[in-house]
């Protein structure tokens, strides 16, 4: 398999608990000053559906939920219930900055990494990412924990490379085998009426655009979905 990966910066991301009125209040304001993100549909949306690994310990669950530092994590991930365009992510964070890495993986082998019996013969054919994951994965018993799915409202700004995504409808489910599925139940993950809001920016977030995301007294929150997911809906080993 030919490697191919992306990679972005260490990025400064910051997460908020937002309600339905202070979503609709700062999209407006965020839509006044940047761009719908060019992925986004007709109607400024996508649905995004991730399968997060945890090890034989649940070391990425307690991380979180101690805040060490440096920490990573894994997930496979697809759009609008597309199972045939699939990614695995391993996603970092130290000192504040998070960094994503990112490569294509097959439906065939995510089917066989849900089930627990990839083997992999020569690891030289694996692209850098696949290959740490698979020692990860075979030394750390690295196993499909949760899901996790929700909408998500994007908007981008050049300068600074700034993301500002808004995501309705967080849910979460244990069964992991339906990740591929194209309909899978799950429960929600955070109360009616709540939403979650992510800044992500390189070095600096232009004037304009801070003023547009604050002033409406949000609370940020340094827990993932992948940890509210965990300690909502169990799946732990």
């Amino acid at each position: 398999m030919k490697e191919e990966k992306s990679k972005i910066p260490w990025r400064h991301e910051i997460k908020y608990v937002c309600t339905d009125r202070q979503i609709a209040v700062i999209k407006n304001r965020v839509s006044a000053v940047c761009e719908p993100d060019r992925h986004a549909g007709e109607d400024g949306s996508y649905r995004v559906r991730s399968v997060y690994f945890d090890d034989y310990n649940d070391t990425a669950y307690h991380e979180n939920e101690s805040g060490t530092d440096p920490r990573h994590k894994y997930r496979i991930r697809l759009y609008n219930g597309d199972a045939d365009f699939l990614t695995l992510e391993r996603k970092s964070k130290e000192n504040g900055m998070t960094y994503k890495e990112s490569v294509p993986i097959e439906r065939e082998r995510c089917a066989e990494i849900l089930e627990g019996g990839w083997m992999c013969g020569d690891l030289s054919k694996l692209p850098d990412l696949l290959r740490r994951f698979y020692l990860e994965y075979r030394t750390k018993l690295l196993r499909p924990r949760v899901v996790v799915e929700y909408e998500r409202i994007p908007f981008v700004f050049s300068v600074g490379n700034v993301r500002i995504t808004f995501d309705r409808d967080i849910s979460a489910s244990v069964n992991t085998d339906g990740f591929l599925d194209r309909e899978l139940s799950s429960r929600p993950l955070m109360p009616a009426g709540r939403n979650m809001m992510e800044v992500k920016y390189d070095a600096l977030i232009p004037d304009f655009i801070y003023n547009a995301v604050s002033g409406e007294k949000l609370r940020q929150t340094a827990f993932s979905k992948y940890y509210l997911s965990r300690r909502i809906c169990g799946g732990r080993s």
